[in-house]
């Protein structure tokens, strides 16, 4: 599981899904609306309890837990030899890129 410090996960808040530290709004609730097409000014509007930097660890969060995914299915293959291990930072560019395309 991907940890980030303003991130938090807590079975008896939206249930046990990674949230913002302190609220009950969702990694999964951000990530949807700006998905939806919100704009950071319009997240920020509608819940003026959160921050910028809140968005922010919304997505490094996400890009965190798909990061952790990967490898753990790409694990086996890799021990295998079946495939070779990825160009480590030609794949942190690319998540770079994403985040900037997000914001």
């Amino acid at each position: 599981m991907a940890t980030h410090p303003r991130i938090s996960r807590d079975a008896n808040i939206v249930f046990g899904k990674p949230a913002i530290k302190g609220t009950r709004i969702s990694v999964e609730f951000i990530l949807e609306r700006l998905a939806a097409g919100w704009s950071e000014a319009e997240i920020l509007d509608n819940y003026p309890h959160i921050t910028r930097d809140d968005i922010l660890a919304c997505i490094a969060y996400a890009q965190l837990e798909d990061v952790r995914e990967m490898l753990d299915g790409r694990y086996d293959d890799i021990k295998s030899g079946r495939v070779k291990p990825i160009d480590g930072e030609a794949f942190f560019d690319g998540l770079r890129q994403r985040e900037d395309d997000l914001l």
